[in-house]
């Protein structure tokens, strides 16, 4: 998957890191996956099975890297970096939060309102990705 500069506009650089080489370590532990639904997302909770050139796969469910799609993953969110993201995907509306990472193909934030915990967008033709430095108007 490669980012184009307007997927993830006002991002910092982003780290060497690619959403496939994000989840690999994660394999086996327990995720909610995000698709599009009827009036809104559909959820699937499970672990995370399988992570391969194609896509991956949560419980019984198979997500390509080319889809619309989101993660939650369950786990406390430690670092946060001075952005703000938002982040809209295809039938699947729009997410705000403070971002914690920025990947070659991918960015990882905490939603406000929400947990704190983190949540892996996608950067794909799915999808669209604002950053703002916090205190920027």
């Amino acid at each position: 998957m490669e980012v184009s500069s307007t997927q993830a506009q006002g991002c910092p650089n982003p780290l060497g890191k690619t959403l496939r080489q994000r989840l690999t370590p994660l394999i086996g532990s327990s995720m909610s996956v995000y698709t599009p639904g009827s009036a809104k997302p559909s959820r699937t909770r499970g672990r995370l099975h399988a992570v391969d050139d194609d896509g991956f796969t949560v419980a019984a469910l198979q997500v390509l890297w080319e889809a619309p799609f989101y993660i939650v993953v369950p786990i406390v969110a430690q670092y946060r970096m001075p952005y703000e993201v938002v982040a809209r995907g295809k039938n699947l509306g729009c997410l705000a939060g403070k971002l914690i990472a920025a990947g070659l193909d991918y960015v990882e934030f905490i939603q406000i309102p929400g947990s704190n915990v983190p949540t892996i967008y996608p950067l794909n033709a799915y999808t669209d990705v604002v950053c703002s430095h916090q205190g920027d108007e």
